[in-house]
């Protein structure tokens, strides 16, 4: 009988000792469960963020362009308004000084 007593009290210890590993199973499981909410919801932030990004992205690209094709118009005008100012100072110191001697 004593073995029986024995082999009962190594029982009982091995019960209590899986009800401490159940408790800190489920906690372990509760932990998972929390983090796998937390970084759930960070991902959504992250793609919010990226959409957002996008957007911007994009934005600045086509403002990019814009000024790219306003630079590139303006330096076809630079020739036209330097030759224009040519030919007004031509006429100013040579057409208008030639007919006030007359």
């Amino acid at each position: 009988m004593a073995t029986l007593e024995g082999n009962k009290a190594k029982f009982a210890e091995a019960d209590a000792a899986l009800d401490v590993l159940e408790g800190m199973t489920g906690q372990m499981l509760t932990n998972a469960n929390d983090i796998n909410k937390e970084l759930k919801e960070q991902n959504e932030m992250i793609d919010k963020t990226n959409d957002k990004m996008d957007v911007a992205d994009a934005g600045i690209v086509d403002a990019t362009k814009k000024v790219e094709k306003i630079e590139a118009g303006s330096i076809s005008w630079i020739p036209i308004i330097i030759l224009v100012v040519e030919i007004i100072l031509i006429i100013a110191i040579f057409v208008i000084p030639a007919k006030e001697k007359k």
